[in-house]
């Protein structure tokens, strides 16, 4: 990074940290009124001294999450109520139900649980504090090192079922790694309805029971609210976040919220060049046999200029041997791809192949004896001829090495990706690919020469995009597509945890519906305290085991 961008980067390191610092403030706040006003309310104080107390303390967590709770009440009135909505209804009815009591004490009033909301919006709080935890942690990890990003784009290849690819660049200009954290909450989309819908219920019901039993309206509407505002709904989010984050760290990448999880799901093809999984430096030219010595020149200089067009990881290798190659290539004026064969092109006057014995076959040269080629196959090297005008002008072995790194990555994969790799080297095959890494079960593509021109434009898109990335890693090509896996299983976590806790809400309303109707003076902050735990437990459970 330059200057600017170490500039920028510490600006958003310093914010993290003044935002975490604050969070954890906030948290201890809102645990610290929780025990007082729950200790409180078993010392058998005046029912006048615990409604003015709730007033206070509900002032006070208003005032001390006010960023907060003031976000949830202005989403819940533009229709597009946040994980804090429920919180800020019911600390206002919390409010209510303090006003209402001391204005007219009643027995039939709820045992002040109003420390359970005051406990849930500090795990709320805590939760949030965890999840700043994760992107200062996430700074660290990327401070002073190489750094990649992951792009998203669609691509229409319809031969091979792939729409949707994503490419690894390295990362030019820093994100704002900040700002893209915090845009978006899965639980948002998914609350548009479900909140104002249960909201109108919670009235509803609230007013069945005043009706049953006079003066219970603010008790009901408290006790309601209450369980709504549950310890899993920041959870349902962070909890599986912020495990899947740790993870991913110690495979070198980062996550940048909900961004990640909606760009990661319906990735499952990682576009790579093929120089990426044959290093240029790591190939090795161990033959160039010159079969004309009258067309001895020309081999040499249309070998490299056919090298250097296709883009070939042998290109630095072959330019390594020959180190007296001339500054100017010969042009070639037509050339095209055959895939699985070769190179056809005219340079000069002359017609020219480059490619395998599949190539010469098809235009009747005779290559060397199969069980000659065999032999090199099982000796882990590859053969190529030139051709000049019909005549075999030489012959090159050559050897295509693997990054070793990457190869413990590929050792890591199953068989839920799809590898598309793009090249115009014959030799680089789907087989030779999954014998150099082992890849026997993931999926490998190489694009057909049709299919090339997209393959390519989108290459080239991706490392021009200027979007957030989807993820930030220390890792390269296949270096990142275990953290890719597991970054897809992220969405089915939230989106399960997200169910539970919507569940738990709906289940809770009828249950303490039920004892409303019942007993209503007998409801205590037992009860939702209970009920909380017990709902919270499968979103801890799912978001520790599903995130495997």
């Amino acid at each position: 990074m330059n200057k600017q961008e170490i500039a920028f980067f510490e600006e958003q390191y310093n914010t993290a940290v003044a935002a975490r610092d604050k969070i954890l403030l906030k948290t201890g706040i809102c645990l610290g009124i929780a025990a007082v006003f729950g200790l409180l309310t078993v010392l058998n104080l005046p029912k006048l001294a615990l409604a003015i107390l709730q007033l206070l303390f509900t002032g006070l967590i208003w005032a001390a999450c006010s960023k907060e709770i003031t976000h949830g009440i202005r989403s819940f009135l533009k229709l597009r109520p946040s994980t804090d909505s429920f919180h800020a209804l019911a600390l206002i009815a919390s409010a209510a139900h303090a006003v209402y009591m001391m204005a007219t004490p009643s027995p039939a009033d709820p045992h002040f649980i109003s420390a359970v909301l005051y406990l849930s919006i500090a795990i709320s709080m805590g939760m949030k504090y965890l999840y700043v935890v994760q992107i200062v942690k996430n700074f660290d990890l990327i401070r002073d090192k190489k750094t990649y990003a992951l792009q998203v784009t669609d691509l229409s290849l319809s031969k091979k079922y792939i729409r949707q690819v994503c490419s690894v660049n390295p990362v030019v200009d820093f994100p704002n790694v900040i700002r893209t954290s915090y845009d978006g909450d899965p639980t948002e989309k998914k609350n548009r309805q479900f909140v104002p819908l249960v909201t109108l219920a919670v009235i509803g019901l609230s007013i069945l029971v005043a009706v049953i039993h006079k003066g219970t309206f603010f008790p009901s509407l408290l006790a309601l609210l209450c369980i709504c505002a549950c310890f899993s709904a920041e959870m349902s989010f962070v909890l599986p976040y912020i495990t899947m984050q740790m993870r991913l760290r110690k495979l070198g990448s980062i996550l940048m919220g909900n961004y990640s999880i909606e760009h990661l799901k319906e990735a499952d093809t990682l576009l790579v060049k093929d120089s990426d999984l044959f290093p240029p430096e790591n190939n090795e030219i161990l033959s160039f046999n010159i079969r004309n010595k009258a067309m001895a020149k020309e081999a040499v200089s249309y070998t490299a200029a056919l090298l250097k067009l296709s883009e070939s990881p042998l290109e630095q290798a072959f330019q390594q041997k020959f180190q007296d190659l001339p500054l100017r290539l010969p042009t070639v004026l037509q050339w095209r791809v055959i895939k699985n064969y070769g190179i056809v092109a005219s340079i000069s006057i002359d017609n020219v192949l480059f490619g395998n014995r599949n190539l010469l076959l098809s235009h009747n040269i005779q290559p060397w004896s199969p069980e000659k080629e065999a032999m090199l196959t099982a000796a882990g090297v590859q053969l190529m001829y030139l051709t000049i005008n019909g005549k075999i002008a030489a012959t090159i072995i050559c050897r295509y090495n693997e990054d070793p790194e990457l190869k413990k990555s590929a050792e890591l994969l199953g068989g839920d990706f799809h590898l598309l790799v793009d090249t115009k080297d014959c030799n680089i095959s789907e087989s030779m690919i999954q014998r150099k890494y082992d890849l026997s079960h993931t999926k490998i593509s190489v694009p057909d020469p049709d299919e090339a021109e997209s393959v390519v434009e989108t290459r080239e898109e991706l490392e021009d995009d200027q979007s957030p990335p989807v993820m930030i890693s220390t890792q390269n090509a296949l270096g990142i597509l275990e953290s890719i896996r597991r970054g897809k299983q992220l969405y089915k976590t939230v989106q399960l945890c997200i169910a539970i806790q919507q569940l738990s809400i709906l289940g809770g309303l009828l249950l303490t519906l039920a004892g409303l109707l019942i007993a209503p003076g007998q409801m205590s902050w037992v009860w939702p305290f209970a009920f909380h735990l017990i709902w919270a437990l499968p979103v801890v459970a799912v978001s520790l085991f599903k995130n495997q």
